[in-house]
């Protein structure tokens, strides 16, 4: 804070002193210190020293002059400043020479794309990025660098948000965005990534799924683009583990090759048996190249045994059995070289590699055949209190926190030795200062994590996973929580706690499906119906079931949707026609109920459930569209009807608007016209009057579409123009795309062609951008 230091007082008097709020808090704390904290300073001092010195926190405090308590924290104990040794890296030749020329041509201008960087776990695709971020920052380079987490690969753009947070922050951001002022209604999308904590607007309310994800890309590329126009430079793109990347952040990555040139990604990944989307198409695109590393040579494999234990030579006999057992992998070559040094096999005097004991008992050691049996035995050497801590940290995750681990570990009279620990266990080469976040450590590999995790027996594992769990509760505000909905759902999961893990499975499912992260809310909502076997209601089973069949729509995959869809309807106690004589006899029952609801003009009883007949409303919606698209009529008009009774028999919402639209397309097509006018007029006066703006846009598309066929061109144009415009409003690119397509056709029915040419031309220009293949097709047909 703020303090005057200097002389006070008049040429004949005067003291030297320092006067300010910071002096006399610095004051209090002197005076409330204890035995057992006899250093104490607030958080603004932590925040700043937190690089140097490790604190554990303790309860606020009054002080006087405060109207608040204060936050206190007891300095620990400093960091240790451990450099990473800069060893040459082995091998590898050929990957190093298209690596760093591709970088090289980068920043020269004259190359880009991407890079595919594959091979099994450990076999050295890590150190190879190493030397690319290395490079490129000695060559003054601008390069991004991600990376992927098992534990978060549920949380939306989990691999970008360290990333932002770093380039930007808070103030950032704004400054940044604050150049498009076309973006200022979007900015609270960002609050998922970036820590802003801007109240949701009219706009960013009424934005879900994919035109919500697709606004929140945009934005992210926004703030991309301006950061480069201001640097006027190439970008290198580095995605570590990119296998365990969320669909969010491969929406992005891909987004990123079509917006910003020049740029080279680099992804490092493991093979995958099932890759997304987003993988195959820039597998597909000419200027990728696909790198996949094999095994180390013998002579190679021996050259890096010599680097990292620091020796000139290895016994021939020992390279042979580390060659043997570890067949060219780096990181299980390493781990064994590792494991014999610390059992006293090898001995290390002066540089010198020494086997301590003969060649036949090296040869009958039971070594491990696997990295992970290594791993174990290497950890089984380790001081009891170092097991203790890798183990206690492997339940956090790869990368922790040391205040997380301080709180977490079990043995309280162990916690002023942690500092040390975690020392020598970098020294050991076991974990990694992490660079990424104060006072944080990485376990060196991810199998190292999962290693030290299996470790722990069951009940053990499930302890730690509630007190994580209960330590992101306590510390994170509560309006900051939704960021943690999937970290949350993992640890009660893993803690056995079913209520707790429910509840938060249920809420990442709702956030990832409003999000657009389809893969995410798909994973989720399977997660809940597994977990809640004996389901808490009908109706939230029901619910969960058509979420679940929401989120494969989003996918793509339509069987699997339908299937969920039909689930939730049975569930709640409606039809699901099996047969051909089923749907005739069902169609017309519905067709009698709806006719005697007008009749009576009155909605249903009390004992009915609202939220009951809405999730009837909305999985019957999509029902329609399915059957619809697949040209199914009957079955089209069955779901359109059960939509629109039950929607009905609530208070006007907007799925009574949509159904009503429905009905207006499918009279039309019977053909019954004045029924079809009949629910255009309604639609549109219940959409105007709940004022959601991308309902309303939906239903002037559609009853603009039926107006086609009657040839009312006049309200097609006012129509679908008026829809244009939300869909522009909202950043609905898809909508949007839509609606050109219907207008496109009403000038090339009205033999207006030059009018047609310009809307089909601008279709495609939207649908390049927005890259909607569908869009550019039918663009490209005019």
């Amino acid at each position: 804070g703020w303090a005057f230091c200097g002389s006070l007082g008049s040429e004949r008097r005067r003291e030297y002193t320092m006067v300010g709020d910071v002096v006399n808090l610095a004051a209090r704390l002197m005076q409330a210190d204890t035995d057992d904290a006899p250093f104490l300073c607030d958080e603004a001092t932590q925040q700043a020293a937190l690089s140097r010195f490790t604190f554990a926190p303790l309860p606020p405090m009054n002080l006087k002059g405060k109207t608040e308590p204060v936050s206190l924290y007891r300095p620990l104990g400093k960091i240790p400043h451990v450099i990473r040794p800069q060893t040459a890296l082995v091998g590898r030749r050929a990957e190093r020479t298209i690596l760093v020329g591709r970088v090289q041509a980068l920043f020269r201008g004259a190359g880009g794309g991407t890079i595919l960087l594959e091979g099994e776990a450990g076999i050295g695709k890590s150190r190879l990025l190493e030397l690319v971020v290395q490079h490129a920052g000695l060559i003054g380079l601008p390069c991004l660098v991600g990376v992927g987490d098992a534990v978060e690969r549920g949380t939306p753009y989990h691999a970008w948000r360290p990333l932002f947070r770093r380039l930007f922050g808070k103030a950032g951001a704004l400054e940044q965005l604050a150049l498009g002022p076309e973006y200022v209604q979007r900015f609270p999308l960002l609050n998922s990534i970036l820590p802003l904590d801007l109240p949701e607007n009219e706009i960013t309310l009424q934005l879900s799924g994919q035109t919500r994800a697709d606004n929140t890309r945009d934005l992210l590329l926004h703030l991309l683009e301006q950061v480069l126009a201001s640097q006027a430079q190439p970008l290198l793109v580095v995605m570590e583990d990119a296998h365990w990347l969320d669909s969010a952040s491969w929406a992005l990555l891909l987004a990123l090759t079509h917006r910003i040139e020049p740029m080279l990604v680099l992804l490092a990944l493991r093979p995958l048996a099932d890759p997304p989307l987003e993988y195959q198409l820039l597998a597909e695109v000419a200027s990728t190249q696909r790198l996949r590393l094999e095994a180390l040579s013998k002579a190679d494999s021996v050259t890096l045994i010599r680097q990292r234990l620091g020796v000139s030579d290895v016994p021939e006999a020992v390279a042979e059995l580390i060659h043997q057992r570890a067949e060219g992998r780096p990181f299980f070559s390493e781990e064994l070289a590792y494991a014999l040094r610390d059992s006293g096999l090898l001995r290390i005097v002066a540089g010198e590699c020494q086997l301590d004991s003969d060649i036949e008992a090296l040869r009958a050691l039971a070594v491990p055949n696997t990295v992970q049996g290594t791993i174990t035995s290497r950890i089984d050497q380790l001081l009891p209190t170092e097991q203790l801590l890798l183990k206690s940290a492997s339940v956090i995750g790869r990368a922790f926190s040391f205040e997380l681990l301080n709180d977490l570990y079990p043995i309280q009279s162990d916690k002023a030795n942690l500092v040390s620990t975690l020392e020598h266990l970098v020294q050991l080469d076991i974990l990694q200062v992490d660079p990424a976040q104060p006072q944080g450590y990485l376990f060196k590999h991810a199998i190292t994590q999962e290693v030290a995790y299996n470790l722990m027996l069951f009940a053990q594992r499930r302890q730690l996973h509630r007190v994580v769990a209960e330590w992101y509760e306590q510390h994170t505000p509560p309006d900051d929580l939704d960021n943690l909905y999937p970290l949350l759902a993992h640890h009660w999961r893993k803690a056995g706690v079913q209520i707790r893990a429910i509840y938060y499975l249920e809420q990442a499912g709702e956030q990832a499906l409003r999000e657009g992260a389809y893969q995410e809310a798909a994973y989720f909502f399977e997660e809940v119906l597994e977990e809640a076997r004996e389901e808490l209601s009908v109706l939230q089973r029901a619910g969960w079931e058509r979420q679940l069949g929401e989120a494969y729509f989003g996918l793509g995959k339509l069987a699997a949707s339908r299937a969920h869809l039909e689930q939730a309807v049975a569930l709640l106690g409606w039809q699901v026609p099996t047969s051909s004589s089923h749907l005739t006899f069902n169609l017309l029952r519905q067709a009698g109920q709806h006719l005697a609801h007008h009749l009576r003009s009155e909605r249903g009883g009390v004992e009915e459930d609202e939220r009951a007949r809405l999730e009837g409303a909305r999985a019957y919606e999509r029902l329609a569209s399915m059957h619809y698209w697949a040209n199914e009529r009957l079955p089209t008009l069955h779901a359109v009807l059960n939509m629109l009774t039950l929607a009905e028999r609530n208070t006007p919402t907007p799925e009574l608007a949509r159904a009503y639209a429905n009905m207006c397309l499918v009279a039309g097509t019977l053909p019954l016209h004045p029924l079809a006018e009949s629910y255009r007029k309604r639609a549109k006066k219940i959409a105007g009057e709940l004022g959601q703006l991308s309902s309303l846009a939906w239903v002037l598309l559609v009853t603009g579409s039926y107006a086609i066929g009657v040839g009312q061109w006049q309200s097609v144009e006012e129509d679908v123009g008026a829809a244009v415009e939300l869909y522009q409003r909202l950043g609905d690119q898809r909508g949007w795309g839509d609606s050109l397509v219907v207008l496109a056709y009403v000038a090339y029915f009205q033999g207006d062609y030059d009018q047609w040419r310009r809307r089909s031309d601008e279709l495609y220009r939207l649908a390049r951008r927005s890259n909607n293949r569908q869009h550019q097709g039918w663009a490209l047909v005019a």
